[in-house]
């Protein structure tokens, strides 16, 4: 039964099955944790001498490998960023010992996750989408695009488009396939598709898309704007039967801890519901904060687990030394002091008591999302992969804001591994799917649609109970290829310890 649900396509998809891809998903390669519209350019020598030397400070202080700030002379005529840059990777020059800051692929750092950001505090609304709540953020929603070659032109294929976007409220789903933007079809150079893309991914005003319909014989126009939206990051939750059991889906985009409550509304549902299996789908979700990563996973380890280490934070050895610095995050328990949070406490009674979840993974799956794999692991819960490795950020960190002139300065160096209570950190090259799926060569559906290729395995491993076989593209010259096509930085992304929660 489940294979029938996972080769079953309707026409539109037996189209795309037809065609040529050039190329796929196109991720995010940053991790900080605000999208910082006006950050890079920075001012030079003198006029932020007392910037850097807070930064300096603070690394000092925070940064996991502090120790390494001793043998860095300081290059104070660069500007704020490459300043921090170039500090890195005076670090890293005295045998790498700061290799896990940054995401590495074919042994090359693509980037550092230690990151600086600057705001214009006379900016109203860089102000109330980038800082502070972290509630909003800005642009269309499109999060993921695939491009695929038919015939003479190219098609955008739709991986990911927040419910709650400009994209997602004018009608564009994860799935659509868009065949023109501004009523003209995408060219099939690099040259020309890079542009499309630009348009429909950050337009400069409004631009119009047309989506090929269900039929694959006509088109519908969907026209939307950038423009600043409420980021919740929960984008779909249902129960869906798989045989006799009853499966809890949840499409979870970000630890946003200003949206627990709306997490909280989903397991009321699912406890209510008699849920028999989880199924959380975290492909894109890049992190977030610790304590909403604790709440989820109270939500599904439950009381019998109350009481018991969830993450432990290892901080360098300064800090390490001092008693005030061996706190751990545990299931069910608010925490104590500064670093209280009491909806954790609150998840226990909303939660699932799982001997088992599984997840549906990416490389885009990071930060906080490893950190709910790894910390379920360490309490002995099995947690099903399926999809691609994951990112590979087994560090977190703790930022700290302050005002410079006409701007506010968010600065976040990595200062602590995130440990599960069996003391294992070393995930740094991201995790292994026991089902390698690659996105890509599926049939791509909105989250929760049972057609989707990677839910399908999901579900088909649950009702049958047999491990599906690994779904991967082929190996010949007409196999896709990645693109160098980048979407918008997202609103939140880490493993963020927030100190001070006033909000609980």
């Amino acid at each position: 039964m489940m294979n029938k649900r996972f080769f079953r396509c309707g026409s539109r998809l037996l189209l795309l099955a037809a065609v040529l891809f050039v190329g796929t998903r196109c991720v995010t390669d940053n991790t900080s944790d605000t999208p910082g519209p006006t950050s890079g350019s920075g001012s030079t020598a003198g006029s932020d001498r007392e910037l850097k030397e807070w930064m300096v400070d603070y690394m000092k202080e925070i940064y996991l490998w502090n120790e390494a700030m001793a043998d860095v002379t300081p290059d104070y005529t660069l500007s704020y960023d490459a300043f921090l840059t170039k500090i890195l990777e005076d670090i890293a020059a005295q045998g790498d010992i700061n290799r896990d800051d940054g995401h590495w692929e074919n042994g090359v750092r693509q980037y550092f996750y230690s990151n600086i950001q600057r705001y214009e505090k006379n900016d109203a609304t860089t102000a109330s989408v980038t800082r502070s709540t972290r509630e909003m953020t800005e642009g269309t929603g499109i999060t993921n695009v695939y491009v695929s070659l038919l015939m003479q032109h190219c098609i955008f294929i739709l991986g990911g488009v927040s419910p709650s976007s400009p994209a997602g409220q004018a009608g564009l789903r994860r799935g659509d396939v868009i065949v023109e933007v501004d009523g003209e079809p995408i060219g099939a150079t690099e040259t020309q598709y890079n542009e499309a893309f630009n348009r429909i991914v950050y337009p400069s005003g409004q631009v119009t898309v047309s989506v090929l319909d269900a039929s694959g014989s006509s088109s519908t126009e969907i026209t939307y704007r950038s423009a600043s939206y409420e980021d919740n990051p929960v984008w779909k939750y249902d129960v869906i039967p798989a045989g006799d059991a009853k499966v809890g889906y949840l499409c979870y985009d970000s630890f946003n801890r200003y949206y627990d409550d709306e997490l909280l509304e989903v397991f009321d549902l699912f406890k209510a519901q008699g849920v028999d299996e989880l199924l959380l789908d975290l492909r894109y979700n890049g992190g977030g904060y610790v304590v909403s990563s604790t709440m989820l996973a109270t939500f599904v380890a439950g009381t019998a687990h109350k009481g018991e280490i969830y993450m432990r934070p290892i901080y360098n050895a300064e800090r390490m030394a001092s008693s005030s610095q061996s706190e751990a995050y545990r299931i069910g328990i608010a925490g104590s002091g500064d670093d209280a949070y009491d909806k954790i406490a609150v998840a226990l009674d909303s939660s699932l008591g799982m001997e088992r979840v599984y997840v549906l993974c990416s490389e885009s799956t990071a930060s906080a999302s490893e950190l709910l794999i790894n910390g379920l692991r360490g309490l002995g819960i099995e947690v099903r992969l399926i999809g691609e490795r994951t990112n590979g950020k087994n560090v977190g960190m703790e930022g700290i804001s302050k005002s410079f002139g006409e701007y506010e300065y968010d600065f976040s160096p990595i200062s602590f591994y995130s440990e599960n209570a069996q003391g294992f950190s070393d995930y740094g090259d991201g995790f292994t799917p026991d089902v390698l799926a690659v996105e890509g060569a599926l049939p791509i559906e909105d989250w929760g649609d049972p057609e989707d290729g990677l839910l399908a395995l999901a579900l088909e491993w649950i009702e049958t109970g047999v491990q599906p076989t690994a779904r991967t593209r082929s190996s010949s010259a007409t196999a896709p290829r990645r693109t160098g096509l980048s979407v918008p930085h997202k609103s939140l992304e880490g493993t963020i310890i927030c100190r001070e929660l006033s909000d609980k």
